[in-house]
């Protein structure tokens, strides 16, 4: 945006003044407003930046991707207050967990698929590539923080259900999580992928963990979908 006002105002002086000399270059390290009698200067960036989002509100970010259907739409007041909520109580289930002991508390779900091997060339884009699946978990608890990455390519399994319990037993055994004798409080955040994370496999793969006394309780949670 920055660069366009600048090509902008070159263009107005160039118009004012067609035989003038073309405007200097915009520096980002310009810090004041200078201007003469035959042209306006560009502005700094910095004062740019400020007279946007004081005075007009405008923000600056790259565009947002994967929104919320419904608060695109235009009726998003609950949508968004529900939203808020469920990453309030997001919020208190880390901060319990880093506080107690015998709580754990985890976020996963299956990352974007990559393609193998990531070329450069023009080429590739239209041939036919390996997928590479990435299981991500991260937990939290009142030892710190650990992030955990199970990843196969589609030549080994699918990304479904059965791939996603895999990987949450994988993860619990390498942790070692229920083997100090106490079985500890298991909370979960995941979003709402039927075919990954919110279905009946998922269920029978926490009945088990409850079977099995690695835990005293599971709660899977869901943030509201498209947020």
């Amino acid at each position: 945006m920055y660069t366009l006002y600048c090509e902008w105002l070159n263009n107005q002086n160039s118009q004012s003044s067609p035989t003038s000399a073309a405007l200097p270059e915009c520096s980002d390290s310009c810090e004041t407003v200078t201007a003469c009698s035959d042209h306006d200067l560009p502005v700094s960036r910095r004062a740019y930046r400020e007279i946007f989002v004081r005075n007009f509100n405008y923000g600056f970010g790259t565009p947002r991707s994967d929104t919320c259907a419904t608060c695109d739409s235009g009726d998003s007041e609950a949508r968004k207050q529900k939203a808020a909520l469920a990453f309030a109580q997001q919020k208190v289930d880390r901060e319990q967990a880093t506080a107690d002991e015998n709580t754990i508390f985890i976020t996963f779900n299956l990352q974007k698929t990559m393609p193998l091997p990531k070329l450069s060339t023009g080429i590739s884009f239209y041939l036919r590539q390996l997928w590479l699946y990435n299981a991500g978990i991260h937990m939290v608890s009142a030892k710190g923080h650990r992030a955990f990455f199970y990843i196969w390519t589609e030549a080994e399994a699918k990304r479904g259900c059965e791939e996603i319990d895999s990987s949450l037993l994988a993860f619990i055994e390498e942790t070692g999580l229920g083997r100090a004798g106490e079985p500890c409080r298991l909370i979960t955040w995941c979003d709402s992928c039927a075919g990954q994370n919110k279905n009946f496999f998922i269920l029978c793969l926490w009945q088990f963990l409850i079977l099995t006394k690695k835990f005293s309780a599971i709660e899977q949670k869901f943030p509201e979908s498209g947020h």
